[in-house]
């Protein structure tokens, strides 16, 4: 390896590392997936020097994956918004690869390899050589993938692989705190409703039962302030619960 190589490996090396001092930060600071991914895409693109770098996740029927983030270079900037409708299938694509057998990869010759999904260059009108990506593990498994596309330098390794790894690892870190607060939040939703839903119920039977113990006017028992209270607990928790299960079956 020439001297001047070995000086790229390095400073290389060196910008890895302080991208994934400068991720973890930032996640702790600003905990949103598409804000850390945007960070992370276009830092990663300008340290590997290439066209492009995407985050593509899996669609709720995790059949493909569309492309949530994407950082381009300067000259590839209009085919960012072409990206954002292209729909890449999990069976058929290096990232689906990635995803469905949770290891990166590192394709020097995209086009030669049977996994190359060659409708996101024409839909594009770009030219995919070489591919470096790797999965955004969860604890419920791969959600997605980090690819690098078409990166400038000649000499990557299997160090480039282990920090593209430890990349999309940061990264899917970030999804799951962001699925486990969603999860925490549906649960409390669905606690809150259960409470003011029997308490509404109690309230409201309570009510009617003193109403009628008094033998005051049925004429009037919708005008007393503590059913009109309990109508309106019993709607506030019927609410809350059918929200979380309506996020529980759209899967959010």
């Amino acid at each position: 390896m020439s001297v001047s190589a070995q000086r790229e490996r390095v400073a290389r090396a060196t910008s890895q590392i302080r991208l994934l001092y400068e991720l973890r930060h930032r996640a702790r600071r600003r905990p949103d997936p598409i804000d850390v991914s945007r960070f992370a895409a276009r830092r990663a693109r300008e340290i590997f020097d290439a066209d492009g770098c995407g985050l593509l996740v899996l669609d709720a029927d995790r059949a493909h994956l569309h492309f949530a983030v994407a950082s381009q270079s300067t000259a590839r900037e209009d085919s960012a918004s072409r990206l954002a409708a292209v729909r890449v299938p999990v069976e058929h694509s290096i990232a689906g690869w990635a995803v469905r057998h949770d290891r990166p990869a590192l394709v020097d010759h995209a086009v030669d390899d049977p996994r190359f999904y060659a409708h996101v260059d024409r839909q594009t009108n770009m030219e995919t050589r070489a591919v470096l990506c790797a999965p955004l593990r969860t604890g419920q498994g791969p959600v997605g993938a980090i690819e690098i596309v078409n990166p400038a330098s000649s000499s990557l390794g299997p160090s480039d692989v282990r920090f593209v790894e430890a990349l999309a690892a940061e990264i899917g870190g970030v999804y799951e705190r962001k699925r486990l607060d969603d999860l925490l939040g549906r649960q409390l939703r669905r606690f809150a409703g259960l409470v003011l839903l029997v308490l509404g119920i109690v309230c409201g039977a309570g009510a009617v039962l003193a109403h009628l113990a008094w033998a005051l006017p049925l004429g009037e028992l919708a005008a007393r302030p503590a059913l009109q209270a309990a109508a309106v607990a019993t709607a506030t928790g019927t609410a809350l619960l059918g929200l979380g299960w309506r996020k529980d079956r759209d899967g959010r």
